[in-house]
């Protein structure tokens, strides 16, 4: 029996979906599953957060024991003082608070010489504003074109490292608060500007303003960084020059 043309179907795919090419069968990502995907990949090139950059809390120093010593003088002179009130002779009273207080002082004086525990830090950021910080930088980053995006990522390396370095260091009191108010209110206030002009009106000049703001933050990360290099330097020196002259060098 002849086939009617007209009744014959006619497909723009292929009717089995195992010829179809595996580029065609992907299911095209939904926006929110984009979006997603671009904030992963953004945090992975900013880097480890910012509060990574401090000690842990335990390995800031250790704690020091108290001297037996101090604590025998201290049980002994409080037993001395108790024991006047059984005592009926003034003379003996006298005596007895007299003990006491050497014994105090005997106790006391290891104390008195004692170093500080080794390894505090003597600068601490806000770990407050360094969350917040990060959080800021996740959430602008996919929407920064890429010469922007390696700049910040850039920047967050040298502030992560300046950071470090500030609690092995300590800078200066007016380098201190610099470092400070670039954490909290600085980088912050840029981003927030930038991020405040809608998407599509930055244009060359926007990215530009802002990539000289990162550009101007760097170069006080590298001056800041040189500083506090040279204080270890001397410290280094300092602490040479002290093992020699204890070792009759």
């Amino acid at each position: 029996m002849p086939v009617d043309p007209k009744r014959w179907a006619v497909g723009q795919r292929p009717a089995n979906a195992r010829l179809i090419p595996p580029e065609e069968r992907q299911t095209p990502a939904k926006p929110q599953e984009a979006l997603m995907a671009a904030k992963v990949q953004s945090r992975h090139r900013l880097g480890p957060p910012l509060d990574q950059a401090q000690p842990q809390a335990g390995a800031t120093g250790q704690r020091t024991r108290v001297p037996r010593r101090t604590v025998a003088a201290l049980l002994g002179g409080a037993a001395l003082l108790a024991s006047t009130g059984l005592m009926a002779s003034g003379w003996l009273q006298a005596v007895a608070v007299a003990g006491a207080v050497s014994l105090w002082a005997w106790g006391a004086w290891p104390l008195r010489s004692r170093p500080a525990a080794p390894g505090l830090p003597r600068w601490t950021p806000d770990r407050d504003a360094l969350a917040a910080l990060d959080a800021q930088m996740v959430a602008l980053a996919p929407e920064l074109p890429e010469p922007l995006l390696q700049a910040l990522a850039n920047t967050k390396a040298q502030l992560r490292e300046l950071l470090r370095l500030a609690q092995l260091q300590a800078p200066g009191v007016e380098d201190g608060l610099w470092l400070q108010a670039c954490v909290s209110r600085y980088l912050p206030d840029s981003l927030r500007a930038y991020e405040a002009v809608p998407v599509k009106l930055r244009d060359e000049a926007t990215s530009q303003s802002l990539l000289e703001q990162l550009g101007l933050l760097q170069e006080r990360f590298q001056r800041l960084e040189q500083a506090l290099a040279a204080g270890a330097t001397e410290a280094l020196q300092s602490q040479h020059r002290f093992l020699r002259a204890k070792s009759g060098r």
